[in-house]
């Protein structure tokens, strides 16, 4: 199921990446000469000219701080961004973390600048297993066997990243809980566990903040302030890790001080031009921090070609 998502595009991008890859020269103090234009892309939907006009105040400043052309390319959806990007026909690309995860399983020819964090200072968010509290349990040995509901097929803390860190614990989810169903969104998937219907729920959680208030972010949070619910009623069984939010993310051949260059404005970006970051960060309004590939070795695992995959990377849908 995950792999249908990206399926044709990483099919592509492994061949055409062999083709387009460069490698970095030791000397980058001539990168304007090698790089004469810099091309961005970005997902603008169906309404490729209002993306444009939004995400101008950014690519304004990008080009004044690294004083060569920006371009910058709309794109209708997430599968044309990662097929432009690994083919090198744009050298940057603004991603979720599931599509940066795709493109760079398919080429191996990406690297992450920066994430966004949130208000809070996190960079990422949890998937997370709940049960109703008075069930009384501990673990996940408790739910052998029980009935879980997940939020939908495909989504990154609600399906893609328990089951492969369960998968990789030795728990395969459709063999260990009696049935797996989906309930369309993570809230719908643990008001069924409140009412009863279920009997664990995937959700997903910042897990920093107060506890009584369901944290900061997440699912918990948002039934508690709505007055669904109080944390009294549930229990945390399993807890993923870190799930980061999407990156900006570049060729890696690119010259390495450009790629500095990049990052230095990138993580002061909010404070010296807040119009410029809410162009291309919308969610959220901590700033960006400085990010790396490991960050994201899970979902590059799990989105690793079929035949280098091993079975925990390969979740069934």
């Amino acid at each position: 199921m995950i792999r249908t998502m990206f399926g044709l595009v990483l099919a592509f991008a492994v061949a055409s990446a062999a083709l387009f890859g460069t490698s970095a020269r030791a000397d980058d103090s001539d990168w304007r000469e090698r790089v004469k234009v810099l091309r961005i892309g970005f997902v603008a939907g169906s309404n490729p000219r209002h993306g444009l006009k939004r995400i101008e105040p950014f690519r304004r400043r990008l080009s004044l701080e690294l004083a060569i052309p920006v371009e910058v390319l709309p794109m209708a959806d997430t599968a044309m961004l990662i097929d432009a990007h690994t083919s090198a026909r744009i050298d940057y690309a603004i991603y979720n973390a599931s599509a940066y995860a795709a493109a760079e399983a398919a080429c191996r020819c990406l690297e992450p600048l920066v994430v966004p964090k949130a208000e809070d200072g996190s960079t990422g968010y949890h998937s997370i297993i709940v049960a109703r509290s008075d069930r009384k349990p501990a673990s996940l040995a408790d739910l052998k066997d029980a009935t879980l509901v997940l939020s939908r097929p495909g989504s990154t803390a609600g399906h893609l990243v328990p089951f492969i860190e369960l998968q990789g614990a030795g728990i395969h989810v459709d063999d260990y809980f009696q049935s797996v169903t989906f309930a369309g969104a993570p809230a719908s998937a643990v008001k069924t566990v409140l009412l009863g219907a279920a009997d664990a729920a995937i959700a997903w959680s910042s897990l920093s903040g107060d506890p009584e208030k369901g944290f900061d972010r997440g699912t918990l949070h948002d039934l508690v302030a709505d007055g669904t619910m109080t944390m009294d009623e549930v229990a945390i069984v399993w807890r993923s890790r870190l799930i980061p939010h999407g990156p900006h993310a570049v060729r890696r051949g690119l010259p390495d001080a450009l790629k500095k260059l990049l990052v230095a404005e990138l993580v002061r970006l909010n404070e010296l031009d807040g119009a410029a970051y809410d162009a291309v960060e919308r969610v959220y309004g901590g700033g960006f921090v400085a990010a790396d590939r490991s960050m994201f070795s899970l979902l590059i695992d799990a989105f690793r070609p079929q035949r280098e995959a091993s079975p925990a990377a390969m979740p069934k849908g």
